[in-house]
């Protein structure tokens, strides 16, 4: 699915891994360069290079009602394996079958005793074992996929962590305004290696209230790395150092390193462009975000070129975002999960809309794969 954020006290966007990006570079002589300044305005373009499908309308029954997913706590896919659907839903965990949207099981461990959790962790993922991973309680809470509890990992100042290639994970830990280190663990939760980068995370005070620039990892299914200055880094659990993917040049849009007041935080708020980025296929994907506009746009990673371009809205109340994909003459509006499979990304209907367009009020969202011809 993947999304630096700037708290001021109130809920931030969390339903995505938003990151910013400045104007310094580290350009590299193999490295292609993202223009958004200039693009993001592109018309839609490139439509017809993807194929779009409904995968599953998850059957309506009492134990699988689904929230919506623009909410922090709603309908998150998390992973797609072997003909199965694992989705995280109103402090649970939930598998459905790909095919015909049949719950196969739910289950939650909310609660204040060993292997729970007092609200589920927007970072949970589904680890190459096949078992549940989410933060709980100062670490790490490990369970099988039909709900047992399997284990806890205690990591006291864990704040972000995600699945790398050959059943390793990366994490961030709590660091503020020195660099971070990224953490790298092994499928045991035990330590391996450290990676250290240029990201910063800032807190500082402006008009008397505390500003907090945090440092998110970018991530999908199948990737994972860290906006480094302007340059996308993936983390790779052999290497040494991060790998640079691309460049990717916000300009005008680029956000401040300081702030003069909280008038100029509120202004640059709105002025500033947030994206999240990560390949699928040979493509990169860059889902943009500038105050109530939206654009899911995919570059060739050869050269950088713009292949595909689509226009959408973001609601400003409640950050659902919404672009049109057209399935056999019906027009969806679907929303970026950060799960990615091979040329396939995954996107989610809103139940709003499925309960209009089915005439079930009880209408779970659907989920549309959208895959891109090689």
């Amino acid at each position: 699915m993947n999304k630096i954020a700037v708290s001021l006290g109130f809920a931030a966007f969390a339903g995505m891994m938003l990151s910013s990006c400045s104007q310094n570079s580290q350009r590299g002589n193999d490295l292609i360069t993202v223009d958004l300044a200039k693009q993001i305005e592109a018309e839609p373009t490139g439509l017809d290079l993807a194929e779009a499908r409904i995968v599953a309308h998850p059957a309506v029954t009492d134990s699988t009602m689904l929230m919506p997913a623009y909410r922090w706590n709603g309908a998150k896919l998390r992973e797609v394996r072997d003909g199965r659907m694992m989705l995280t839903n109103n402090q649970s965990m939930m598998t459905f079958d790909e095919a015909d949207g049949r719950c196969i099981n739910s289950f939650s461990h909310q609660g204040q005793g060993p292997g729970e959790y007092s609200s589920l962790s927007p970072y949970t993922y589904v680890g190459a074992d096949g078992n549940w991973n989410t933060i709980g309680k100062g670490g790490i809470n490990v369970y099988a996929q039909g709900g047992a509890f399997v284990a806890h990992h205690e990591l006291d100042s864990l704040r972000d962590f995600a699945p790398l290639a050959g059943g390793y994970w990366a994490a961030l830990m709590r660091e503020f305004d020195r660099p971070h280190t990224i953490y790298i663990y092994d499928k045991q939760w035990q330590p391996v290696k450290r990676i250290k980068s240029a990201v910063v995370s800032r807190s500082y005070d402006v008009d008397g209230v505390k500003i907090t620039d945090i440092a998110d990892l970018a991530r999908s299914s199948n990737f994972v790395g860290i906006m480094q200055a302007d340059t996308l880094m993936a983390i790779d659990p052999a290497a040494d150092g991060l790998q640079p993917i691309a460049v990717i040049d916000c300009g005008e849009y680029s956000k401040p390193k300081e702030y003069k007041d909280l008038q100029d935080v509120m202004d640059n708020n709105t002025k500033r462009l947030a994206f999240m980025a990560f390949p699928v296929g040979k493509y990169l994907m860059v889902n943009s975000f500038l105050g109530e506009k939206a654009w899911l746009q995919f570059y060739d990673r050869a050269d950088g070129h713009l292949v595909y371009s689509n226009t959408g809205t973001r609601d400003l109340k409640n950050y659902s975002v919404n672009y049109p994909i057209e399935i056999d003459g019906t027009t969806y509006p679907c929303n970026t999960t950060t799960c990615v499979d091979g040329s396939t990304i995954y996107m989610v209907v809103d139940s709003d809309f499925m309960a209009d367009l089915t005439g079930d009020e009880d209408a779970n969202p659907a989920f549309i794969a959208l895959t891109f011809k090689d």
